[in-house]
């Protein structure tokens, strides 16, 4: 009568621990906590220096079907510049390439007028926009890379003058502030000619000026000079009055 229980019991216990076992084999294992993602380094979008009169002023990287044979370590690349609505400003002249990281100066081989090779990187460029551009300036954070040939396209946004001229002789840009600063000083006619940002008359039909606030100091026949402050001229237009 023992033994039966004893056995009874036994088996119980066997039961038991098969199951037991059964459910620790079939746990699934503790996973290990996944990692804390790494912050991405911060990358700059690509911009322009070019004065506070050219606030609206952009720069595009665009990639074009053509190919170059250099590798990946290298990039070939063109510089534009565009006035408004896509019409060709003056030609730009890279000048020097900084590593935007590092800051040093990169060797360039750049022997066409606007465009040349370098080696792939992240840069600030410095470049010369002839004449009828607006000089020089800086571009910031310039990605030059991939196999692809780049066209970096500086673009102004500008606005073109072409007011009828005859009761308008001429139409001087500068920049916001100036009439104010130059009356409180008694020296609006000593304006020094480095001052304005674009001259529209007879001599100078072909006026592309900053687009946002400008001063404008408009000459009528006769001589008579009207001053417009903060007069904004938008952008990509074309301004065909004074209003």
């Amino acid at each position: 009568m023992f033994t039966g229980k004893r056995i009874i019991l036994a088996m119980c216990l066997s039961v038991t621990l098969i199951l037991y076992l059964g459910s620790c084999a079939s746990a699934p294992p503790e996973r290990e906590p996944a990692p804390e993602p790494q912050p991405q380094p911060q990358v700059n979008p690509p911009a322009v220096e070019l004065g506070d009169a050219w606030d609206n002023v952009e720069v595009q990287v665009e990639r074009s079907r053509d190919r170059h044979d250099m590798g990946g370590e290298m990039a070939r690349a063109e510089f534009n510049c565009e006035w408004t609505d896509g019409q060709k400003a003056g030609t730009v002249y890279p000048q020097e390439f900084v590593d935007a990281e590092t800051g040093e100066e990169a060797p360039m081989d750049f022997m066409w007028d606007h465009g040349g090779n370098i080696e792939a990187g992240v840069y600030d460029v410095l470049v010369d926009i002839d004449h009828p551009g607006p000089g020089e300036c800086w571009l910031r954070n310039i990605p030059l890379k991939g196999e692809r040939v780049l066209n970096v396209v500086i673009d102004l946004n500008a606005a073109k003058i072409e007011v009828p001229l005859g009761k308008i002789q001429e139409v001087a840009v500068f920049p916001v502030g100036t009439y104010e600063d130059y009356e409180s000083r008694n020296m609006l006619d000593a304006i020094p000619e480095e001052v304005e940002l674009a001259l529209y008359n007879e001599y100078n039909r072909d006026c592309f000026a900053p687009s946002g606030s400008v001063d404008l100091r408009v000459t009528y026949i006769g001589d008579e000079v009207e001053w417009m402050e903060g007069y904004e001229l938008p952008a990509n237009s074309k301004v065909t009055e004074m209003q």
